[in-house]
């Protein structure tokens, strides 16, 4: 669940392309970069990735979405990352 269209967005790409067809480069100093591609576990089968879903949404407001959205139920688990630093008031 993620404020950033752009992000669901590659997210769910990246689920349903092969290993290593989506290619980026990273910055290493200054203008020098390396290439590095997307690889997946092993044992990361398309099945296993069809079961993972990504929202776009405002996580704060998750019990707005919970009637309203389509596949939003129950869940074996949720990953919860790089939210705390985005709460109005994290305390």
């Amino acid at each position: 669940f993620d404020q950033s269209e752009n992000f669901i967005a590659t997210a769910k790409q990246l689920q349903v392309m092969k290993p290593g067809e989506f290619k980026f480069k990273v910055p290493v100093e200054g203008d020098i970069s390396e290439q590095a591609s997307v690889v997946f576990e092993r044992g990361v089968t398309p099945y296993i990735k069809k079961r993972v879903h990504f929202f776009q949404g405002d996580a704060c407001a998750l019990s707005e979405y919970a009637e309203s959205m389509e596949g939003f139920g129950t869940f074996d688990a949720v990953i919860l990352a790089n939210l705390l630093c985005r709460l109005p008031d994290p305390v």
